[in-house]
């Protein structure tokens, strides 16, 4: 499965990495994290896949396999993209062998003029990948199995005479994510990302399902000089079990990425958008009314009582019915496909 995408803040996905339950070929995840309960991953695979849900006591019955075809995609590729690496299943799953990241990491070696957006719940894995695996162990594994992957090899033999290939971390055109959908996840999650080698570091707050300190974490006084977050972005839950997001979160997310200055990207509302009514009511543009068909709804003025607004776009993804506040999509510098 390699594909373009809706997904807004990428161009492509890239699968190479299946889970087989006997003949059927799907992914596989498991969930972690309340984020996770209604994942679109799983939801695909139910349909599509191996038929399996993403739960621990399905991880025996499924084996995990690299797709060659698939793996080596990106070589054939004529333009540069933007690239999300295994949307469907975890790239640092605890039990994907680290050999299949390596010539994964061998490819994106290979592909300079992309850029590759690695998104995990399993923080704690990447990072001691990072430690173990050096660019070079990445090298080394495509080369020793060059006649699995002989156009792989001959790939990085071209880089290698050309002296293309990177001393150490980072690859400059990775760029590693965590998701975070509430504080929990923020406070466990982002200590491993700071100390992990990235050229771009972000957060996928989506599904966002509360509010979220960043400073809270008192980053500058536990880890001196450590690095912060280049991007971040931000979404409410979809589907028809999607749970309310507060614009109020996603408001105050942007206002601590500009602080900081981290780029950021809001990607939707959410099918349940809420807030207080009086004070979104006053925000929302013009002929955008609540779910009693109100601009200014007697029912929703209240501070302590939801807004749903009624939109138009099942995923509140069009801008054009946001807050003018909250109309921000941004890349960081320089993460954008290079020509």
């Amino acid at each position: 499965m390699s594909n373009n995408t809706s997904i807004e803040w990428t161009d492509h996905t890239w699968n190479f990495i299946s889970a087989y339950a006997g003949r059927r070929r799907g992914w596989f995840c498991t969930k972690r994290t309340k984020a996770c309960a209604n994942c679109y991953a799983e939801a695909i695979n139910l349909r599509l896949g191996n038929g399996l849900t993403y739960t621990p006591n399905n991880l025996d019955k499924v084996e995990f396999r690299v797709e060659t075809k698939l793996l080596l995609d990106p070589l054939r590729w004529r333009t540069s993209r933007k690239v999300f690496v295994n949307s469907m299943t975890d790239f640092f799953h605890p039990s994907i062998p680290d050999w299949m990241r390596r010539i994964g990491f061998a490819v994106m070696m290979c592909r300079p003029k992309c850029w590759f957006q690695i998104l995990t719940k399993q923080p704690e894995k990447m990072e001691q990948f990072f430690q173990d695996n050096t660019l070079g162990d990445c090298f080394t594994e495509a080369m020793h199995r060059a006649d699995d992957y002989p156009r792989l090899a001959a790939s990085l033999r071209a880089f290698e005479g050309l002296e293309m290939v990177p001393a150490q971390w980072p690859l400059t055109n990775v760029a590693l994510l965590v998701s975070v959908g509430e504080q929990k996840d923020a406070d466990e999650f982002i200590p491993y990302l700071l100390r992990t080698p990235a050229a771009v570091r972000g957060l996928s707050l989506e599904p966002l399902l509360g509010p979220v300190k960043l400073e809270s974490l008192r980053i500058n006084k536990l880890m001196p000089g450590a690095p912060g977050f280049d991007w971040l972005i931000i979404g409410g839950e979809s589907g028809k079990k999607a749970r309310p997001c507060n614009i109020e979160w996603i408001r105050r997310l942007i206002q601590q990425g500009s602080a900081a200055d981290n780029a950021v990207f809001v990607k939707q509302l959410g099918a349940k958008p809420t807030m207080s009514g009086i004070a979104y009511a006053a925000a929302l543009p013009v002929g955008i009314e609540c779910k009693h068909g109100y601009d200014v709804c007697p029912k929703c003025d209240s501070e302590d009582k939801p807004l749903y607004p009624k939109l138009k776009h099942k995923k509140g993804g069009d801008w054009s019915e946001w807050p003018a506040d909250l109309r921000v999509r941004e890349f960081p510098p320089g993460c954008e496909p290079r020509t």
